[in-house]
């Protein structure tokens, strides 16, 4: 919820995948290495802790 909040928030346009489904549950595990959510991939890298996620939403997309 705390990186849902940030990202309405800060109006950042995200695209939400739901790891439920099998394609994108494979491509959590392929790309970022495990199943833990939220995990967000940045250039290719999987960040999942909410704390440095809301960080770097707040660095990267200043609220308008």
């Amino acid at each position: 919820m705390k990186v849902r909040r940030a990202i309405r928030k800060l109006d950042v346009d995200v695209d939400y995948k739901n790891v439920l489904w099998p394609p994108n549950f494979r491509r959590l595990i392929r790309e970022g290495g495990m199943y833990q959510i939220p995990c967000m991939l940045i250039d290719g890298k999987a960040m999942y802790e909410s704390d440095d996620i809301v960080r770097f939403l707040q660095e990267n997309f200043p609220a308008r």
